[in-house]
């Protein structure tokens, strides 16, 4: 009998532990699963690989975006918090959505803003060298052509909802080479890309009008590949930027305009 009971203890001991091992293991899915949604998509799969290991920064090709929206301070000055949580939940996962369907990589949102980027990768697909930038490139811009007839969708929904909210988005957009991955020291760190493309995305989307964007002219000569997109470039043009000196650069509108005359591709690193 005391044989017995002991291992009558012993079992319910055991199954105790399995259920807490249970517990423990779903509640640490559920955790994970949530931090992801904090992180850009790429970044768990190579946490997954080396989770101790930190991601030295490599260089890589890419074309970078900065999304604004364009109205939005005065929209919070006239709505309730509410309201404004409401539209500007509805922008980001508009952005969120987009970014999937055209193959780019959500960085980061800014407030109202959004930085999206495009990373070579040519493995992935088969491709090499300047088939995979154009790709790049020109997901990029068909990202930011086909946000203006979203946010018109979204403004009836808004409407409908009795929010008088009308926004607009301006975008910039550079091609080149960055640094991707961890930055940071040991208590916080941030997979991100660091480099002159970035800053020029920012610098051209503050300059660019709304629903419109300004393209540097890598970006322009990449996406003047495809001859749908091209016809979406405006003239060249140069213009002074903060920082950075004359740039050239060309406007892209869901408008079709006249083809832009297509700027040659190096072989080697494209000029902003």
């Amino acid at each position: 009998l005391g044989l017995s009971w002991q291992a009558h203890v012993q079992a319910r001991r055991l199954n105790a532990r399995r259920r807490q091992a249970v517990r423990e293991s779903s509640e640490l899915k559920n955790h994970n699963e949530r931090l992801a949604r904090y992180l850009p998509e790429i970044v768990p799969p190579v946490t997954r690989e080396a989770p101790l290991a930190l991601q030295a920064p490599k260089e890589v090709f890419v074309t970078v975006a900065f999304l604004d929206l364009v109205g939005f301070a005065a929209m919070v000055a006239r709505h309730s918090v509410s309201e404004v949580v409401d539209v500007l939940n509805d922008f980001m996962a508009l952005t969120s959505r987009l970014t999937l369907r055209h193959g780019g990589v959500l960085g980061k949102f800014l407030g109202d803003g959004v930085l999206i980027y495009f990373p070579e990768a040519a493995a992935a697909r088969g491709e090499v060298g300047a088939a995979a930038r154009v790709r790049g490139a020109a997901g990029c811009a068909r990202l930011s052509l086909a946000l203006d007839p979203e946010l018109r969708s979204l403004s009836r929904a808004w409407r409908e909802r009795g929010l008088g909210v009308q926004l607009a988005v301006r975008a910039g957009m550079a091609s080149g080479y960055c640094a991707l991955g961890d930055w940071g020291g040991q208590g916080r760190l941030d997979y991100t890309l660091i480099g002159t493309p970035v800053n020029l995305a920012s610098r051209l989307q503050s300059l660019a009008t709304p629903g419109c964007a300004l393209l540097c002219g890598a970006t322009a000569a990449l996406i003047a590949q495809d001859p749908d997109l091209a016809a979406h470039l405006g003239e060249i043009r140069r213009r002074e930027v903060r920082g950075l000196g004359s740039v050239m650069m060309h406007e892209l509108s869901a408008s079709a305009k006249v083809r832009a005359i297509p700027l040659p591709v190096r072989s080697g690193r494209p000029d902003a």
